[in-house]
């Protein structure tokens, strides 16, 4: 603990315009103390799909949409063969 508390203050000393949060971010940076991972709420409530939008300027809008159907056949057909339970559609 005491020389954790040393090393706080040689940061504090080397850095001091930083706010106190950031030298104490650095020094658990320079222990490998990183924080872990987020862990994913799972839930049974709500829509079941999850929808992604893809903005596309006009001249890809315009490539795309000319053979569309074809790149939603192609691109299902993979997903199917990957045993995905995804699909994507175009609105």
């Amino acid at each position: 603990m005491r020389n954790e508390a040393v090393r706080l203050l040689k940061l504090h000393k080397a850095f001091l315009a930083l706010p106190t949060g950031n030298i104490i971010e650095i020094n658990n940076i320079q222990l490998n103390r990183t924080p872990s991972k987020p862990k994913m709420q799972i839930t049974t409530k709500g829509s079941s799909r999850k929808h992604i939008l893809i903005l596309l300027n006009e001249g890809d809008k315009n490539k795309i949409l000319n053979c569309v159907n074809e790149h939603i056949a192609l691109i299902n057909n993979l997903l199917k063969s990957y045993k995905s339970k995804v699909s994507i559609d175009c609105i």
